[in-house]
């Protein structure tokens, strides 16, 4: 649970990067929230506190890059 909850949060980090880095405009960056429940729930089974808290901050990931998106490029990315 531990290795696999750990693969998802680096694939909800990896989620981002089309936003952030290259300028991309599809919505797979809401797939960080996806990813983030589904991990928060396998930490959670592990019982990693560390990972998380970590989950949970990549559930709320989404509201400061969507503002960054906006205040950096003039679209809501959706």
């Amino acid at each position: 649970m531990y290795i696999l909850s750990l693969v998802i949060l680096f694939a909800g980090i990896a989620s981002w990067i089309p936003y952030l880095l290259f300028d991309v405009q599809t919505p797979i960056g809401i797939l960080s929230i996806l990813f983030g429940f589904i991990g928060l729930i396998l930490a959670a089974k592990a019982q990693k506190r560390i990972l998380c808290w970590l989950h949970l901050c990549l559930i709320l990931s989404f509201i400061p890059v969507i503002i960054y998106i906006y205040l950096s490029k003039g679209y809501l990315p959706m």
